[in-house]
């Protein structure tokens, strides 16, 4: 068994809607669901990378978006943009990413 789902859709962004749940969520009689899998791809180098760093910033106590935007920046990571790691640009790269 591979180490992703590929039987999820691929992620994309939904429109809100006022009916609770409305278009979130898998149709469960379409996918095979894996139970214990919910990527729709296995993480890239990129996407490792942010997990060590929040693993590590967390460990060290990291509570806000500015210490982790400066944990990210003293790990050397280098934001998909080539942006500077702000309180916006990490909670935008979270949100983007899922986290």
């Amino acid at each position: 068994m591979g180490n992703f789902n590929p039987h999820l859709a691929l992620r994309r962004v939904l429109k809100p809607d006022n009916r609770g749940g409305q278009g979130s969520y898998e149709t469960f009689d379409t996918i095979e669901n894996i139970r214990w899998q919910t990527r729709g791809a296995p993480p890239s180098p990129y996407e490792e990378s942010v997990a060590d760093v929040l693993q590590q910033a967390y460990g060290a106590g990291a509570s806000s978006l500015a210490e982790l935007a400066n944990a990210f920046t003293k790990a050397g990571l280098v934001h998909p943009d080539r942006k500077s790691w702000t309180e916006e640009t990490v909670g935008d790269e979270l949100r983007r990413l899922g986290a």
